[in-house]
Parts: C-alpha cells; sequence; structure tokens
C-alpha cells in the first residue's frame, strides 16, 4: 500500500480518551475520526476483499483498523499484509452492516487500542446520516407516559436547552421508525455535541424503546421541520 496515513491527532486524542474515557474526550475522538483516513487490513483480491476482525473472551468479533501507516506496519510483523484506506464513514458501512456479523471495531489492537461497539456504531451512523426526500416527519398519536415530565426534569438540571422539538421520523426506504430530536441553544461545537449526547442518554429509558436521533436545531433539515412546528418543550424565560 502506497498512501502514507500519520493521523497525529487522532493519536493523541485516542490516547486522551484510553487516560480518561469521560465523554468530552470520547467527543473530540469522535470529531477527529469522521474526517480521519484509516487502514483496514484485508485479504483477497478487489470485489471479494476479507476484511481482519479480532475476538474477544465473549466471543464478540470487532473489525481490525489501524490509525496510521506505522502502526499498520508494525503489526503486520514484516510480513506482506495488504490494506486499503477507508473513511470512517465506510467503516461504520460495514461495522452496521447485520450480515457481516460484528460487534464494533478496534483500532490499533493489542497496543493502543480503543474500541467502538456497535450499539455506538449504530448510533454514530444514525446521528451522520443525512435526512432527505425519503424521510417523512411528523406528530404522533400519542407521546410515551413519562416523556414530558423527564423533558421538564432536563430543563431545570440543564439551563443552556432553550427548545427541543420530538416528532416521528420514517425512513421510507425501510420503514424504520425513530424518534426525531431537534434541540435549540445557544452553544456551539463541541459543547452543543455534548448537551445533545447528554440528552440523548438522559431520555432514551422514556422514549418506549424507539430509537432517537438527536440533531441541534442549527442544521437546515432542523429549521425546515420546525418552521411550521411548535416545541415540544421551551424555557420558560421570564
Amino acid at each position: 500500500m502506497n498512501d502514507k496515513i500519520e493521523n497525529k491527532e487522532l493519536k493523541e486524542l485516542m490516547a486522551n480518551v484510553r487516560a480518561d474515557s469521560s465523554e468530552e474526550n470520547m467527543l473530540k475522538l469522535l470529531k477527529a475520526a469522521a474526517v480521519a483516513s484509516f487502514i483496514v487490513p484485508v485479504d483477497g483480491k478487489e470485489g471479494d476483499f476479507r476484511f481482519h476482525a479480532v475476538s474477544d473472551g465473549k466471543n464478540r468479533r470487532h473489525m481490525v483498523v489501524f490509525s496510521d501507516s506505522e502502526s499498520f506496519d508494525k503489526a503486520s510483523e514484516g510480513k506482506r499484509q495488504n490494506g486499503i484506506v477507508a473513511t470512517f464513514d465506510d467503516i461504520l458501512f460495514v461495522v452496521t452492516e447485520e450480515k457481516m456479523g460484528l460487534d464494533g471495531f478496534v483500532i490499533n489492537p493489542g497496543t493502543d487500542e480503543v474500541l467502538f461497539g456497535k450499539d455506538m456504531c449504530d448510533m454514530i451512523r444514525e446521528q451522520i446520516a443525512p435526512p432527505d426526500e425519503s424521510v417523512k416527519v411528523g406528530q404522533p398519536d400519542h407521546w410515551p407516559e413519562q416523556l414530558r415530565e423527564m423533558t421538564e426534569e432536563f430543563f431545570k438540571i440543564d439551563k443552556d436547552i432553550k427548545k427541543v422539538w420530538i416528532q416521528l421520523m420514517r425512513r421510507m426506504s425501510d420503514d424504520n421508525m425513530n424518534w426525531l430530536i431537534i434541540i435549540e441553544s445557544d452553544l456551539e461545537d463541541d459543547r452543543e455535541k455534548y448537551l445533545l449526547d447528554s440528552f440523548r442518554s438522559y431520555i432514551v429509558p422514556y422514549l418506549d424503546s424507539l430509537p432517537p436521533v438527536v440533531v441541534s436545531f442549527r442544521e437546515d433539515f432542523a429549521r425546515q421541520v420546525t418552521a411550521s412546528t411548535d416545541p415540544y418543550y421551551e424555557r420558560d424565560i421570564k
């Protein structure tokens, strides 16, 4: 493989996550990973690649990925090993395909490894998948029993959140249903991402098992969806 990949910032953020796996550090790592290229070891030929996977003590299989050329070469131990360059989106696509039978992926296994489980991969893929004309959004027939009460509680805890819209979203391609949650605040970048992630984690138990997609009001799609819809809940500013 001729492409040289370094990803110095990504490796530093991986080290930070291993030392302190806080949500803040993980979000920084995800932000860097989303725009990075990786090396994926493969066997076979183009059109019929076989990916490498490692198993843990519970027989969970994780796809092997390397953050940089040096880590890839070191793991190959001087043996000839084919590798392909893949984006974060490419990796998520493979890992979240049910037929692959994977439980996630691991970057730099056996050395400075960081593991991404399948649940996290599914969540990330939902977040970055751009809604388009194949998506329909509307009001539900009924709301989960504790949803409003717990939303009010979150507003008491977090003073940065201003408004939240909660609607149902159906993907017409596969008929899958999700809650679409749109949050407005004055926060930006990492602080806003932290708020979105915090609300998602907090509200999931009260959504009747239907998975949420949480997006910022800043996104064009979110503004279009909410243009003629009142917020589900908003802070009372006096």
